[in-house]
């Protein structure tokens, strides 16, 4: 035990050189004494930032000694990973803790971490004494940097993230097999026509893979244009907000398509994107065409079947005017056998004959377009006389 002690002088005094050294080396310890005591009050202050930091984040601090494989862990991954509070820890025994599937990946990102200098950066499983498994993300750096002694990092449990994404990816893989499902092509385009997205239909329409696809204008994959085609139901689409469609023939692919557009509108009703289908209709207009045919086929057959039925009432409507005609024809020739013919009279029979000529022709244009399926026009007659008759 020593003491010292300092007093106030009035007078100046000449330390011996000995002396002064002594003191000299005195105030180094204490100036040591007092750095070392600002660094270990700095150090407090920094792991007390640092531990309130990693807790506010659920992050558990770890420190893997490499010499001897020993590791402390905070009280935070102490709770992460299950270990008893006295339980000495080794690099050994916390691989214990990981799924055994993840065992050789850890490994290469510890190793290369501390052969690269390069951070850690690793999700793993692992696995509880509950057999409760969790997703861990650590992260670490080697310390020093050159030939590192230690690896210092944290770990914080990302169960729940992994399991919204696990349900992300789950929703997207069910929409995208929906998507797919729809047997005629569906694409998804942006303001300027070019494509978003596209189902399995879509592709097999273009005969394309899908990085050819998407990031294409759909006028020039659909129709090798520059600009969208006449009556396009996208331009419609944009320009009134709407649902629209039309049909088309595409005469590079010798098909019909019923093509529809649906807007969709953000918050502000601006359009966003926009639903393009392409349904191939080739085998309904056929079917309709053949259809046409068919009908009017059986409207041909249906009116000689008719004519068959008629034939008697047709065989009275031309006789009836040839009678007239032969009737007024005898009339004339009386008439002008006399030795002064009236030639007024005459006049008239004449237009008489005429009238009913007209008339029987009329009724064979008739029969006859109704065999050829011509068009027929009906008119209404007014009764008429046989001059002379």
């Amino acid at each position: 035990m020593g003491a010292l002690s300092f007093h106030s002088m009035r007078e100046e005094r000449d330390w011996p050189e000995q002396m002064a050294k002594q003191l000299q080396l005195l105030a180094q310890v204490f100036a040591n004494a007092i750095a070392r005591k600002r660094a270990d009050h700095a150090l407090r202050e920094s792991e007390t930032r640092l531990t309130l930091a990693t807790t506010a984040a659920g992050a558990g601090l770890w420190v893997i000694y490499l010499e001897t494989e020993e590791v402390w862990v905070s009280e935070k991954t102490r709770e992460l990973f299950h270990f008893l509070a006295d339980e000495q820890l080794t690099y050994a025994s916390f691989f214990e803790r990981v799924h055994p599937d993840d065992h050789k990946g850890l490994r290469r990102a510890v190793q290369e971490a501390l052969q690269t200098g390069k951070e850690l950066k690793c999700d793993y499983r692992i696995i509880l004494p509950n057999a409760d498994i969790r997703w861990i993300v650590s992260s670490g750096r080697g310390y020093p940097d050159t030939n590192p002694t230690r690896l210092m990092g944290t770990s914080v449990d990302i169960t729940g993230r992994k399991q919204m994404e696990e349900s992300v990816k789950k929703s997207a893989e069910e929409w995208q097999t929906t998507f797919d499902s729809i047997p005629h092509g569906v694409m998804l385009l942006d303001r300027d026509l070019r494509v978003h997205r596209h189902n399995a239909a879509a592709a097999s329409l273009f005969k394309l893979p899908s990085s050819e696809i998407n990031g294409q204008f759909c006028h020039h994959l659909m129709h090798g244009k520059s600009g969208p085609p006449e009556g396009c139901p996208v331009k419609r689409s944009l320009r009134m907000k709407s649902h629209q469609e039309t049909e088309l023939y595409d005469a590079q692919r010798k098909v019909w398509y019923q093509g529809s557009s649906d807007p969709i509108l953000n918050g502000e009703g601006k359009i966003t994107r926009v639903v393009h289908g392409i349904k191939d209709i080739t085998e309904r207009v056929e079917m309709e065409e053949k259809a046409r045919r068919q009908w009017v086929e059986l409207a041909h057959v249906t009116r000689i079947g008719i004519m068959g039925e008629l034939t008697s009432s047709l065989a009275h409507e031309i006789n009836q005017p040839l009678t007239a005609i032969q009737s007024n024809a005898a009339a004339a020739r009386r008439f002008l056998s006399v030795d002064e013919p009236d030639i007024a009279e005459v006049r008239q029979i004449l237009d008489d004959i005429i009238s009913d000529n007209t008339r029987a022709g009329s009724i064979i244009m008739k029969i006859r377009a109704l065999l050829k399926r011509e068009q027929i026009s009906f008119e209404i007659f007014a009764g008429t006389s046989c001059a002379g008759g």
